[in-house]
């Protein structure tokens, strides 16, 4: 197994506890990190081996930022600690291991451009100085929360202060004159109301198509296409639950940015289609048919 450096890779700490797991083969390979920070995870060598330094760094800005949101996994009334890895190729499949976490589809989500990385950095400031007047000043720690990862330090500091500049350009932060100290706004904090809003909306396209050998095809190529633009493609097929299939059909259409209907094998009747709104309840029975199962005496409430 690759060793890892004598820093937390989450907070920079040399103090932190880092436990080396060394397995038998690939798969019971990582380090468990106790992060000074509060945060606790296992994370498995393929987040960094094989990858360019500045990939790995980008990976774990993005492991911190997922444990600074929800550091626990809870299942019923127990807290588990999130499992990560690196896997391109199951990227869109939910994993059977509720803990596990792949960290190429968190990478998904990483921003781009100057306005998402100013903007997620906002929303990520509001929960690391979650009171209002809280003093934030420019401090290597922001490096992962503002996005401006990189392992030369001066080089870190200055990016930090030009994001805070820049978000106090936009007028979500503002500055004292004296000291460059800064609070966000009575505007920052609006804008991240709103962001707030659209939070559970991922960066994932939903794909909506007949199962089985003969659209395999197809659902590959959609997936690939969706890959390719920077979104986690979710097919309901692939993903674990023990619900009723329609409401989780409808939850995860909820929470992507798109949704891909393939009607070349339509499985579904295509009449009495009635708009609803977000909210309205629906009561329904299930009849089999040849095609699988519809719904019949339909209400909606």
């Amino acid at each position: 197994m690759e060793e890892w450096s004598e820093f937390c890779p989450l907070c920079g700490n040399p103090e932190c506890e880092i436990k080396t797991i060394v397995g038998n083969d690939w798969d019971q390979c990582g380090i468990v990190i106790k992060c000074n920070e509060g945060m606790q995870a296992e994370i498995h060598q393929s987040v960094w081996t094989c990858a360019e330094e500045e990939d790995v760094h980008k990976r774990f800005n993005m492991i911190y930022l997922f444990l600074m949101e929800k550091p626990k996994k809870r299942i019923h009334e127990f807290e588990y600690m999130y499992r990560f890895f690196y896997e391109e190729s199951s990227i869109g499949e939910v994993p059977k291991d509720a803990c596990k976490v792949n960290v190429a589809e968190l990478m998904k989500n990483y921003p781009v451009s100057f306005l998402e990385k100013a903007e997620r950095g906002l929303l990520n400031l509001s929960r690391k100085y979650p009171r209002i007047g809280d003093d934030i000043v420019a401090d290597p720690d922001l490096e992962y929360v503002l996005f401006t990862s990189t392992f030369d330090s001066n080089i870190g500091i200055g990016e930090i202060e030009g994001m805070l500049s820049s978000l106090n350009d936009l007028g979500y932060l503002s500055v004292r004159e004296d000291y460059p100290v800064y609070r966000i706004s009575a505007q920052g904090w609006i804008k991240i109301s709103e962001m707030e809003k659209e939070k559970d909306v991922l960066n994932q396209g939903f794909i909506a198509m007949q199962f089985g050998d003969k659209t395999e095809t197809i659902r590959q190529a959609f997936k690939e296409a969706i890959s390719e633009c920077r979104y986690v493609p979710r097919v309901i097929d692939e993903k674990e639950h023990n619900h009723q299939i329609v409401p989780e059909i409808l939850y995860e259409i909820s929470k992507s940015k798109f949704v891909v209907v393939d009607i070349t094998f339509p499985n579904i009747l295509m009449k009495g289609f009635r708009a609803l709104e977000v909210g309205q309840r629906v009561s329904y029975q299930i009849e089999p048919t040849e095609k699988g199962n519809k719904a019949i005496n339909v209400v909606v409430k």
